[in-house]
């Protein structure tokens, strides 16, 4: 997309995000990368943002925002389904560790795999309170699943296998149990040698293909120089891109260095009995290492439940009121914004730009003025439609504000309401008719009384 800032990839041990953007750019000959990437949805502040797949050319291609809408999610990684009990999407994102004052800054990986109803419940009814994306589930040959991890460096590419223990398709298991591999318990799952050279000699083609296109399609030609990838091959053998899981990029000064040496001869790719020095940074104290087991969970026990989750964000943060989950209202941080400036007016209250208002830092409490006022000046960025759960009453009232010519007045006290709704005194009093027919006689009664003064008149004149 033109005008876009392409992101700046960084040294990162968990979920590398900016990979699929990088591998989506075109290079200087206007091609992206051709990997096969399963559709994965990006989420930026909990609302999805970019979908990248492959298309039929076998290039990485990205949809138009317009298209990504849960219903089309639901329905294109549900296609091909074969029972209820399948596996059709895993979501993946970073959590904080409770209690991890490491250097990894408290962060693990959590991947989290939906059936058709876990997919279902996780689109329309769950709150996203993690950034990340949802990827497609590839089926993998064979009844197990599995995944294929590469350690790749300029000097060697290692691979691994780790195979679950559980058919995919057995009743007997739960979800999470017989889809996890690297990110689940060790009796789970087990290893097993990536035997023979032709897949190991295609994985190690792909991840030079990646790092090529990465150092001439990103804008800082960023090389890298160690990273830890996650690969799949499914029922017709094609080896698909999963995600990152670890990087580490060519640093300035070692560029000048490099640049003095002679090329040295980059051996085969191998499964096994291989040195990790060139990937764990050994022979020189001055490389970073690569992570080659980062923190990864499953979310059965680390995460909370579900009714849990819902129970701890079932209050309205401006009424207070309690949410109806069957009926879920939804106010944007740009209707917030406009609420609280039309409300500012009203006040004459002023504020510097970089000030969050009270009503955006109660549900954003984490937002400092500085990236306030830079997301908001950002035309690019999904920031401002951010959604809020909410009562009905506040959407309401932030809904009117949406309205053109409508002046929003600040909601009546109870003292003033029932002064409104009590009867006054100055109002007239209408009598009470007892039986239906009086209804003539007041009526006849009420005539001569009209005309009394007048007859009075005629009198005192004759």
């Amino acid at each position: 997309m033109a005008g876009e800032a392409q992101p700046v990839m960084v040294d990162h041990d968990g979920f590398v995000e900016s990979f699929y953007h990088l591998l989506w750019s075109k290079n200087f000959n206007g091609d992206p990368c051709e990997v096969l990437v399963p559709d994965v949805i990006i989420y930026k502040y909990r609302i999805p943002a970019y979908w990248y797949f492959t298309g039929g050319d076998g290039r990485l291609r990205r949809k138009n925002k317009s298209n990504i809408v849960n219903q089309k999610i639901f329905k294109d990684f549900t296609a091909g389904a074969r029972s209820d009990k399948d596996v059709v999407a895993c979501h993946i994102c970073e959590h904080a560790v409770e209690g991890d004052t490491s250097a990894a800054a408290g962060k693990e990986t959590v991947i989290r795999y939906f059936d058709r109803a876990g997919l279902k419940d996780f689109l329309f009814s769950q709150e996203k309170l993690n950034d990340g994306c949802l990827q497609k589930f590839v089926r993998p040959k064979g009844l197990f699943n599995s995944m294929i991890q590469a350690a790749w460096s300029p000097q060697m590419c290692l691979l691994e296998r780790r195979v679950n223990l559980h058919p995919l398709l057995s009743g007997r298991a739960p979800l999470q149990e017989r889809t996890a591999t690297y990110e689940g318990s060790e009796h789970l799952s087990r290893i097993t040698p990536v035997r023979g050279t032709l897949l190991a000699d295609r994985v190690q083609q792909l991840c030079t293909e990646m790092v090529d296109h990465i150092a001439s399609a990103s804008t800082l030609k960023q090389k890298i120089k160690r990273m830890l990838i996650n690969f799949k091959t499914d029922v017709h053998d094609n080896i698909w891109f999963l995600w990152c899981s670890s990087v580490r990029l060519v640093q300035d000064d070692e560029l000048a260095d490099a640049s003095a040496l002679p090329p040295s001869p980059v051996p085969r790719a191998s499964g096994h009995g291989a040195s990790l020095a060139s990937l764990s940074g050994a022979g020189d104290p001055g490389l970073s290492p690569v992570c080659l087991n980062p923190a990864m969970s499953s979310p059965s026990k680390e995460l909370p439940s579900k009714q849990a989750s819902r129970a701890a964000e079932t209050v309205c943060p401006f009424t207070g009121r309690p949410l109806d989950n069957s009926h879920p209202f939804f106010v944007t941080y740009k209707n917030i914004l406009d609420y609280s400036a039309i409300m500012d007016v009203r006040l004459r209250i002023r504020r510097a730009p970089d000030e969050v208002p009270p009503l955006l830092a109660r549900v954003c409490p984490d937002l400092d003025g500085e990236q306030f006022a830079r997301e908001r000046a950002n035309p690019l960025s999904l920031f401002m439609y951010t959604r809020v759960l909410c009562s009905e009453a506040a959407y309401l009232d932030f809904s009117i504000t949406a309205l053109p010519g409508v002046k929003v007045l600040p909601a009546l006290s109870t003292k003033a309401r029932r002064s409104l709704l009590a009867p006054s005194a100055s109002a007239p009093v209408l009598p009470q008719i007892d039986h239906p027919s009086s209804r003539g006689m007041l009526s006849r009664q009420a005539l001569s009384m009209q005309r009394l003064p007048a007859l009075e008149l005629e009198d005192e004149s004759g």
